[in-house]
């Protein structure tokens, strides 16, 4: 979870409308949560952006948001990654039933159809730096005891680094949504 990304996104059902995290024991250096609302970006891209991205596809994969953690994953990981989740095809732009749009992006959106790998994920790396910015971000402090709620329909997150083995726990309350975003990717077969 330290990079980027949205709960839910390489799973066949509705994207959780809100996730919860409450802090157990934090670690003594790290640990932040940061928030980049998909949403402000969105809204403060250029029109001629817009336009461009608007009706584009992406393919999220479980495996594309595990390899910044492997200089060469284990087949075994990669196989279970690959049974723990579905390659789906969601929309770069989300409108919502509420008439708002988004951008779904995150360590997960792995390629855009029609377009070259090369300029797909140079394109999704752009527009995830685009939604990092400082006037689209919240670094949360956490204290002992803090509970935070998210809408994760508008939302990335990720933790900043810590020692893994200080113990630090949250405890993570998802809220189903009932906006299905896309579907299993299917490839052409030929």
């Amino acid at each position: 979870t330290w990079f980027w990304h949205m709960d839910g996104v390489t799973i066949d059902q509705p994207l959780p409308k809100a996730t919860l995290l409450s802090a157990r024991k934090l670690s003594p250096t790290g640990g932040q949560t940061e928030f980049a609302s998909t949403l402000a970006a969105w809204d403060q891209l250029p029109e001629a952006e817009k336009e461009t991205i608007a009706d584009l596809q992406v393919i999220h994969r479980m495996e594309a948001s595990m390899r910044p953690m492997y200089v060469d994953m284990p087949e075994e990981r990669l196989n279970r990654y690959r049974t723990m989740s579905t390659v789906m095809q969601h929309p770069l732009v989300w409108t919502q039933q509420s008439g708002r749009k988004s951008l779904v992006l995150g360590t997960h959106a792995d390629e855009i159809i029609g377009q070259s790998l090369p300029a797909g994920r140079s394109l999704l790396a752009r527009l995830t730096e685009w939604c990092a910015q400082k006037q689209f971000t919240y670094s949360h402090e956490w204290q002992d005891g803090d509970f935070v709620i998210w809408n994760n329909c508008g939302v990335m997150h990720r933790v900043v680094p810590y020692d893994e083995d200080c113990g630090r726990m949250m405890h993570r309350t998802t809220i189903m949504g009932a906006e299905r975003l896309g579907h299993p990717y299917i490839t052409n077969q030929s």
